[in-house]
């Protein structure tokens, strides 16, 4: 009798019946990578992936080599309340999608390290619109030393190594 009482019909479990506050516990659980596929599963989860997107204070995406300037323009329009985005080692990343982060009124923290497509004018675009505080821009090998000192010294802490070549450090 007590198995009869835990069984249920499993047919019966649709995204209706479950509601947003219990697919949002389930898709919590998941990489946001994976929220952000499950958005596309019907309205129902779409709904709830939105929901848990639109609370989320922090974007961390490194080394997700699979996100593009869309994917992230998507991810920015239903996280409105975003403080801190890493987008560290995600090569597909362009000036267009940084530049998008300049809509992220409340961006405070910004990783773009080791993005190869990203040049110097998108960031400024980002730091002229959000109130950034840290910036981290290692490895973006189309800024030139010149304007990590003249555009982000506000942002950096430039230091020699042992050899006395400049690194960014920040």
């Amino acid at each position: 009798q007590d198995q009869a009482a835990c069984m249920f019909d499993a047919a019966a479990v649709t995204a209706q019946s479950l509601g947003r506050d219990a697919l949002c516990a389930v898709f919590a659980a998941l990489p946001l990578h994976e929220q952000c596929r499950m958005r596309t599963v019907c309205s129902e989860w779409g709904a709830a992936s939105s929901h848990l997107l639109g609370g989320l204070a922090a974007l961390h995406l490194h080394r997700y080599t699979a996100l593009t300037d869309a994917g992230l323009l998507s991810l920015l329009r239903h996280a409105p309340r975003v403080a801190e985005v890493n987008l560290s080692g995600c090569s597909r990343i362009t000036d267009r999608g940084v530049r998008a982060l300049a809509g992220c009124a409340m961006l405070e923290q910004l990783n773009l390290s080791c993005l190869p497509h990203v040049a110097a004018a998108s960031i400024v675009a980002v730091c002229e619109h959000a109130p950034i505080a840290s910036l981290d821009l290692g490895g973006c090998v189309q800024v030139s030393e010149l304007e990590l000192r003249t555009l982000f010294s506000d942002y950096l802490e430039l230091d020699d190594d042992e050899d006395g070549l400049s690194k960014v450090q920040g």
